[in-house]
């Protein structure tokens, strides 16, 4: 099954963390499998990607996941703002930590952050591997590599997910400089930490230790 078909089907957990945990194993294959294909006249992009980030928020269930930019705020008054409204399933949500695939429903909301990846020009592989990871992980390269060649004349933009055969998960663990929240919807400071929690990657707050990053490579 392709992954717009997967994202499609999905309807939410109703507070399943298990089941949540289930659906995202059975997602990352096929992300790995595939990817995102920047098209002109001239040039073709492929980035395929290797290490990704669910998000899921319930907004009136038990599964809370306050770092998404795209939800309802604190305040229930504000609800009908038309800036809360439901993406689509397989938008692009593009903010300044990345580019995540969507896949919202009323009730719920859900992406898909892309941590890192591979980037193929015309079939030549121009990926920086200098990096730890041996892969790009540099979200302003993501943008560039899916805008830099793109016209909003001839034949305007074209970006399209194509499927592949899934790639196994390699690791799974928690997403990075994810914070922890407390009950009242705040940041926990790094200086809170007990019970063998960790403080986040720039040492300011609780790690969220919720396991939803997967890595293929």
């Amino acid at each position: 099954m392709g992954l717009k078909q997967l994202l499609k089907d999905f309807n939410g957990v109703n507070g399943d963390e298990v089941k949540l945990k289930e659906f995202f194993q059975k997602v990352a294959p096929v992300v790995f499998g595939g990817q995102i294909v920047a098209k002109t006249s001239q040039t073709t992009i492929e980035i395929k990607p290797v290490d990704i980030e669910f998000y899921y928020h319930e907004e009136d269930g038990d599964i809370k996941d306050p770092i998404m930019y795209h939800r309802f705020p604190k305040d229930e008054k504000k609800r009908g703002n038309d800036e809360y409204r439901y993406y689509e399933i397989g938008q692009l949500n593009m903010h300044v930590s990345g580019i995540d695939i969507t896949f919202e429903k009323p009730g719920y909301r859900a992406s898909i952050l892309i941590r890192g990846f591979l980037v193929k020009e015309n079939g030549k592989d121009i990926t920086n591997r200098k990096a730890k990871e041996g892969y790009e992980t540099r979200s302003t390269v993501l943008y560039d590599a899916i805008c830099r060649n793109l016209s909003i004349f001839d034949n305007g933009v074209n970006i399209s997910w194509v499927d592949g055969t899934p790639v196994d998960i390699l690791t799974i663990t928690y997403r990075r400089n994810v914070a922890k929240y407390d009950e009242k919807g705040n940041k926990r400071a790094a200086e809170t930490k007990i019970n063998g929690e960790i403080p986040t990657e720039n040492g300011n707050y609780v790690q969220d230790m919720r396991e939803y990053r997967y890595i293929s490579m």
